[in-house]
């Protein structure tokens, strides 16, 4: 009798998440034991004339959740409810959608320059924040030149 050869248990995905500056985007890669995929958005990492030195330049830290309290959710500066992604920044440098133009709310709304933040419209912000509420630990994200 010939017995079943083992499989391997199948490993967890592997996300990551990088934003191009100068690109202007922001991608999130899952790789798993047997394939790579990448999804990618515009974004807009420019820091307003009143920021702090270096406030929209390159980093390296973790997603570490949605924001959803009163501070951040349906607010003009972050947009709709959960589109704050929270991350390990000591900094306090966020992935977000909204702005300050009358279209803070739409879903492809307007992209203008943060306090050092990256802006995304709000439903590509909402997309990565419930890929981030699945996958339920904190993500790698690289912001670079």
């Amino acid at each position: 009798m010939q017995l079943p050869t083992p499989q391997a248990p199948s490993a967890p995905p592997i996300p990551s998440v990088t934003t191009s500056i100068s690109g202007g985007t922001t991608s999130l890669t899952v790789s798993t034991h047997d394939k790579t995929t990448t999804t990618t958005w515009d974004s807009l990492t420019k820091a307003t004339s009143d920021s702090l030195p270096g406030a929209g330049g390159p980093l390296s830290t973790t997603i570490t959740g949605v924001l959803t309290d009163p501070g951040h959710a349906n607010r003009r500066e972050f947009g709709p409810e959960g589109a704050a992604i929270n991350t390990a920044d000591d900094r306090r440098r966020l992935l977000h959608g909204g702005g300050r133009r009358s279209d803070w709310s739409d879903p492809n709304q307007t992209l203008i320059p943060t306090h050092g933040c990256t802006r995304l419209h709000n439903q590509d912000a909402i997309t990565l924040g419930n890929f981030e509420k699945q996958y339920g630990m904190p993500i790698e994200w690289e912001r670079t030149q």
